[in-house]
């Protein structure tokens, strides 16, 4: 039996940036163990963690299917026993589309209601990442077929990446695939920041850093509106 659907990690931000008094928020990123002693070792840092009242936490996701069971089984746990919404994380890497339809209904069925959609990294061991046959080629592609699928039920997000990444440096083109995952039913635009020893020294967290990433959503919501 399906359980009720667990809230939207967007609409909890809304409601922290809406307040008259801003307040900071932050979430939490764990990675499956590989054994089960780790697994329940895992169970009782994240209790522990979750007193400090993260709005949500991530579970991330091995290339392929060698941590579906796991990941799920740990998502739905956190849910279920410790009253956290969880971002699921869910790649393009070795998996069809069968397979992202599987997992997916498993999900829904725990309850879980938000998912990062990632291309993902090549398998390990292999140096160039190639599309799986019957998949999806790309994060946007996977956000498509998310929506396509399971209309509103999950709230998707991205990895944003402001500078480009290593497959691509060009920063109009990502904005270009950022702009098309928002009309195709991206919700949360996520971006890791941290400090580059080569690049731009006087680049800090604080400062310029976060001023680009609020200078491209801004961009972003400009086009959507002149869309919708």
């Amino acid at each position: 039996m399906s359980k009720l659907p667990g809230t939207k990690i967007i609409d909890k931000i809304m409601e922290y940036t809406s307040k008259p008094v801003k307040e900071p928020f932050f979430s939490f990123e764990y990675f499956p163990p590989k054994t089960q002693a780790g697994v329940e070792n895992l169970y009782k840092r994240i209790e522990r963690m979750t007193t400090l009242c993260p709005i949500f936490i991530d579970i991330t996701w091995h290339a392929g299917l060698s941590t579906e069971e796991l990941s799920n089984t740990i998502a739905n746990h956190v849910q279920k026993y410790l009253g956290v919404e969880v971002l699921l994380h869910i790649t393009c890497t070795n998996m069809s589309k069968s397979d992202i339809k599987r997992i997916l209904e498993t999900a829904k069925g725990m309850g879980i209601t938000n998912i990062l959609a990632l291309r993902g990294d090549p398998p390990r061991g292999v140096l160039k990442w190639e599309p799986y046959p019957d998949g999806c080629k790309n994060a946007t592609e996977l956000v498509q077929f998310i929506k396509a699928e399971f209309g509103d039920h999950f709230g998707i997000a991205v990895a944003g990446f402001p500078e480009g990444i290593i497959d691509n440096l060009n920063i109009f083109v990502m904005l270009i695939i950022t702009f098309s995952n928002f009309l195709f039913g991206l919700y949360l635009y996520i971006v890791l920041m941290f400090l580059l020893g080569h690049a731009d020294s006087k680049r800090t967290i604080s400062g310029a850093c976060i001023r680009d990433c609020e200078d491209y959503a801004l961009y972003i919501s400009r086009l959507k509106e002149k869309v919708d």
